[in-house]
């Protein structure tokens, strides 16, 4: 996995990369994601973008701060899928680094990230991806279905809430379930 991923970063022309369905880059070790991440720092041309089912973050946060890390140079893209991952299961760190780096992301229309277990650990990662979002003018697809979401607190749906009055394009939004009351949103 490290070696593919290393290869991709010289494929500067690559306009769609599709690494989605169960590549298993992060179930034993964070090697595969944090290559994949200085990779695709490379691929400027990039619009299309899928890892989902790739058990990224599954070991620790260092392979999904690395991928945040990387996407960061990705002006181009429109695409980006991390469905079901386990963003968020060992700490928020990964998170908040993939939030501030989608806030550079502004052209993307479509962004997957259900499945995951943003929210589980502490709240900093949701709030930083409230605040990402809210940068996407063009957005027209958001699924943050499936997380845990208001598990550690108020914060981040409040982040998220700020967000979509800043996203004129959204058309698809599903947010169920997360673990919110309605005091949390009051």
């Amino acid at each position: 996995t490290v070696a593919i991923a290393k290869s991709l970063g010289k494929l500067t022309s690559l306009s769609y990369l599709d690494l989605g369905g169960k590549n298993y880059i992060g179930y034993t070790a964070d090697d595969g994601t944090i290559a994949l991440g200085q990779s695709l720092a490379n691929l400027t041309a990039l619009t299309y973008l899928d890892l989902n089912n790739n058990w990224i973050g599954y070991t620790s946060d260092r392979g999904t701060t690395a991928l945040g890390q990387g996407i960061v140079n990705l002006k181009l893209l429109q695409y980006f899928d991390l469905t079901y991952n386990n963003i968020g299961t060992t700490d928020d760190i990964g998170t908040v680094a993939l939030g501030q780096s989608v806030a550079n992301l502004t052209d993307l229309t479509y962004l997957g990230l259900s499945l995951n277990k943003i929210g589980l650990t502490a709240d900093d990662g949701t709030i930083a991806l409230g605040q990402g979002v809210a940068n996407l003018h063009f957005l027209s697809h958001l699924d943050l279905s499936k997380n845990s979401i208001g598990f550690t607190g108020r914060k981040g749906i409040k982040s998220l809430i700020n967000a979509l009055h800043a996203l004129p394009s959204l058309q698809f939004f599903k947010f169920l379930p997360n673990t919110i009351s309605i005091e949390m949103v009051e």
